[in-house]
């Protein structure tokens, strides 16, 4: 076992990859790093993410078409669920509000994690990426803690605010009372300190970013100074961003790691913590009376929110009733007067915007990730150097689930789910690739 795990990656100095694959991962994750307020208008607001976007979508015609002709491509179900979502998206927004809306931001969310997904589909079933993959994670980690300590530092999100000075934007969010306000957006504080959010477009994203990636560079890396460095940089960036759903989610992933820890010797020990979750889940929509809001409520650190979320569950619900199959676009939804247009909730943000069909289908993405579609048998080639990447995406799956309950993921933080799905769906193809030759 020691052998396996000694040699299951190279060494950096062993990594030596085709040029596209690595320009097309820095330029995606790099831009992670240029806040939304730097951004330009030129009929389409341009960002750093959007840009780069675009570069990797003309980068992944040579490398899907290398893979194909290689023999290296196996379908994973969730690559026809993603096309599926890109094109729902525009669909949905066109049928609301007419085609000129395809060029509209809620267009193109299935592009912003279609993308993302089909590049580390790519390449992220391959050892050598996927260790470069993990050193690009540690230097993108220790770039975004740093911009979350400046936001401290200066008691304010100022990276977002320097932006939004050199660029002019203003970034602002609508509160409809008895007169539609656009209020700007503002450093938000909480316990009399500063909600950090770097170059990401919200503190609760901040945090959850940085919680899926101490998950995953765990697991991923080989190295014990990395993983060290990784769990203090990625669990101070969850702590400082305070809030609720990160911290959550930090604590689910410590516990699933301690049991896989504990248990490692154990073959069933993952039938085991499944069958446990679904007793726990069971007993307690069983015995709450109202099990979604007592949720809502408890899991927030700050009471008011949780009510504000459940508040927004019910009348979504209400909206849908009127357009349940292609949801109702950028309109805005009724509600009491009280509330903002936000929602707090990426499922229920996709059943409104998209309907209950746009939310099946992204559905269908993330379990899609799991299953090959063989329509003859294949031949496997077993390899356990990819065991632990593997459980450690199947962790940040879950916590997908956790974080997205009462999160509206967007941004930055949405592609970079889109990416981790793309690593998990190229993991689920590896086994069915020959190794390769030299």
């Amino acid at each position: 076992m020691a052998e396996i795990q000694k040699h299951a990656f190279p060494s950096m100095a062993e990594v030596q990859q085709p040029k596209l694959e690595i320009v097309a991962t820095c330029l995606l994750l790099f831009s992670f790093l240029v806040p939304p307020e730097a951004s330009i208008n030129i009929g389409i607001t341009w960002t750093a993410r959007k840009f780069a976007l675009v570069c990797c979508l003309v980068a992944l015609v040579p490398l899907i078409a290398r893979k194909i002709s290689d023999q290296r491509y196996v379908p994973v179900v969730a690559d026809f669920f993603f096309l599926a979502l890109a094109a729902w998206c525009m669909a949905a927004m066109a049928i609301n509000t007419g085609v000129q809306a395809i060029s509209k931001v809620s267009a193109i969310v299935g592009l912003e994690i279609a993308i993302p997904y089909f590049l580390a589909r790519c390449f992220c079933g391959d050892k050598q990426m996927l260790y470069f993959v993990s050193r690009v994670f540690l230097v993108l980690l220790i770039v975004l803690l740093i911009m979350g300590l400046c936001d401290i530092a200066a008691g304010k999100n100022v990276i977002s605010s320097i932006a939004a000075d050199i660029f002019g934007t203003n970034r602002g969010v609508k509160f409809y009372g008895e007169e539609a306000i656009q209020l700007s957006y503002t450093t938000q504080y909480r316990f009399g300190l500063p909600r950090v959010r770097g170059p990401l477009d919200h503190a609760i994203l901040y945090g959850g970013f940085m919680a899926w990636m101490m998950t995953v560079m765990l697991y991923i890396s080989n190295d014990a100074k990395t993983k060290a460095a990784s769990f203090l940089l990625a669990g101070l960036g969850v702590v400082i961003a305070l809030s609720s759903a990160p911290i959550l989610t930090l604590f689910a992933f410590l516990a699933i790691a301690a049991f896989d820890a504990l248990f490692r010797n154990v073959r069933i020990r993952w039938t085991f913590l499944m069958l446990m979750i679904g007793i726990l889940a069971l007993t307690y929509f069983l015995l709450v009376d109202d099990p979604v809001g007592t949720f809502i409520k408890v899991g927030t650190l700050d009471p008011a929110t949780g009510y504000a979320r459940l508040t927004i569950w019910e009348w979504v619900g209400k909206n849908l009733v009127t357009s349940p199959w292609v949801g109702i676009g950028d309109k805005d939804w009724f509600r009491p007067t009280d509330l903002l247009s936000s929602i707090d909730s990426l499922w229920l943000n996709l059943a409104l915007k998209y309907g209950y069909v746009g939310l099946a289908i992204f559905i269908g993405c993330i379990v899609g990730c799991f299953f090959v579609v063989t329509p003859r048998k294949l031949r496997r080639y077993p390899d356990k150097a990819w065991d632990r990447p593997n459980i450690g995406l199947n962790i940040f799956i879950f916590q997908f689930f956790v974080l997205s309950f009462t999160v509206h993921v967007w941004g930055a933080t949405w592609s970079l789910a889109g990416f981790l799905f793309g690593m998990k769906a190229a993991l689920t193809e590896a086994p069915y690739l020959p190794p390769r030759r030299g």
